[in-house]
């Protein structure tokens, strides 16, 4: 990333003029898509209610949010200047607040946060920060490692993770610096103050299906019976444990021989959320049983930190205490036979090659959503 914080020049005239900015940051994967679903279906209904979702689909948000991180490269290299764009379009709504999400914002360091903050003087900014227990989060956060390029073994990853080895430093470094979630709200804390940070939690499994959208709307002061498909939009298209394991082990054979916009359009948009991440039967990996207790001590450590900070908490932070196992899901790759992954590939390259016969003449598949994001038709994201 740049190290030059993003410029905290202004644009609306007074305070009174300037909207509520409501930063949802993340984490990541909890449930931010689902959130960012809702809010793209709902756009035009948000602005009749005074509520500004910027940009005109969510990638402008991600666009927004890079370059005020100061990160290069990727997808779309050049995003000079949009945070400023973005950042204009909000202090120009003459509307109650305005709402970006975001999860990359959980990631910026106190420069860049106070940056932000400053560039969005002089609306009040609050901050919201959905949080999930680690028992979901780490098998989720391991099979979307492999959608994008990572090679980490879920053995060697759940143990690096745990700290009962360092044979994936990296994979240990890039989970802790995504949900450490005291820390983040701590960073965000000091910039905003306490009593503008909220925590969502999660709900548990098993409950009403729109709960999550209930919740964060409790706390962005919007009415949630409002707006459409909360019930409707299904969740981030998380593949299954054997579709996981084949997408890890494609990722050793192309190592870096594709290019991160191929990559992109092929295996994780194509492969993994178009194809594989609609097999239904395939088991969903968990946090194998002799890391329950662990998760649990973590678990209440984290729940002790953000008491301590104080802060606005939607849901009961007693619900990142880790719940049993699924039935029917596994914990290890002991249980998912070559049967099943061979299963899972086969299917990958059927799906490629029909695709192919319809490709425009480049040859390469059209994948559905290029250029755009489900999070802005509102047909993706639970709180997987």
């Amino acid at each position: 990333m740049n190290d030059d914080p993003v410029e905290p020049t202004a644009r609306a005239a007074s305070p009174s003029d300037a909207p509520v900015v409501w930063l949802h940051i993340g984490t990541m994967k909890s449930g931010t898509s689902y959130i960012q679903a809702m809010l793209g279906r709902n756009r035009d209904a948000l602005r009749a209610n005074g509520v500004l979702y910027p940009g005109r689909t969510w990638q402008e948000q991600v666009a927004a949010v890079r370059d005020a991180l100061g990160a290069r490269g990727g997808a779309r290299p050049d995003v000079s200047g949009d945070w400023s764009t973005m950042r204009d379009e909000i202090l120009a709504w003459r509307g109650e607040r305005a709402i970006v999400s975001m999860e990359l914002l959980s990631l910026a360091e106190p420069p860049r946060v106070r940056a932000i903050v400053e560039s969005l003087v002089p609306a009040e900014v609050h901050v919201i920060l959905t949080v999930r227990d680690l028992a979901r989060v780490i098998p989720s956060a391991w099979q979307e490692s492999t959608q994008n390029r990572q090679t980490w073994t879920w053995p060697a990853y759940v143990a690096s993770l745990t700290g009962q080895s360092n044979e994936e430093p990296t994979a240990f470094k890039r989970f802790w610096r995504q949900h450490d979630v005291a820390e983040i709200a701590a960073t965000w804390s000091s910039a905003v103050g306490r009593e503008r940070v909220h925590i969502v939690v999660v709900p548990p499994p098993g409950g009403a299906r729109d709960e999550l959208w209930r919740r964060f709307c409790s706390v962005a002061g919007i009415v949630a019976a409002d707006y459409q498909g909360a019930e409707k939009i299904r969740g981030n298209p998380a593949v299954g444990a054997a579709s996981a394991e084949f997408l890890r082990r494609l990722n050793v054979e192309l190592g870096r021989d594709l290019d991160i916009v191929t990559y992109e359009k092929l295996v994780k948009r194509f492969l993994a959320k178009s194809t594989l991440g609609h097999r239904t039967t395939e088991s969903r990996l968990v946090l194998p049983e002799r890391y329950a207790a662990w998760a649990t001590a973590m678990a209440r450590q984290m729940i002790e930190a953000l008491r301590s900070l104080d802060v606005d908490v939607a849901g009961d932070l007693e619900e990142l205490l880790p719940v049993a196992r699924p039935t029917g899901d596994a914990d290890s790759q002991s249980e998912i036979s070559e049967a099943e992954i061979a299963d899972a590939g086969l299917h990958a390259v059927e799906a490629l090659v029909l695709r192919l016969s319809d490709a425009p003449s480049d040859g390469q598949p059209s994948s559905p959503g290029a250029g755009s994001s489900p999070r802005d038709a509102g047909e993706a994201v639970g709180q997987s």
